[in-house]
């Protein structure tokens, strides 16, 4: 998807945290139910208070009926 937003709260106006878009994937295009899911990673970053967090977003692959029922998962880290 790519680009980046930024985030700032009311009660915190002097902090802006930076956040990179993953890509995102449609899913059941063809067959089945239209979904839509996240993949690839994420970056969440604030220079003020020098804090990062990336988010993995971790993307399941149906190519057969039995991967039906799996669902994607989300891996995190924090520096």
């Amino acid at each position: 998807m790519g680009g980046r937003s930024h985030l700032t709260f009311l009660d915190l106006p002097d902090e802006t945290y930076i956040i990179t878009m993953p890509n995102m994937y449609a899913v059941g295009l063809f067959v089945g139910t239209l979904t839509m899911e996240l993949a690839d990673s994420c970056t969440v970053t604030c220079q003020k208070n020098d804090l990062i967090a990336e988010i993995d977003f971790k993307f399941k692959v149906r190519r057969e009926p039995r991967h039906a029922g799996h669902r994607a998962s989300l891996a995190d880290g924090l520096t």
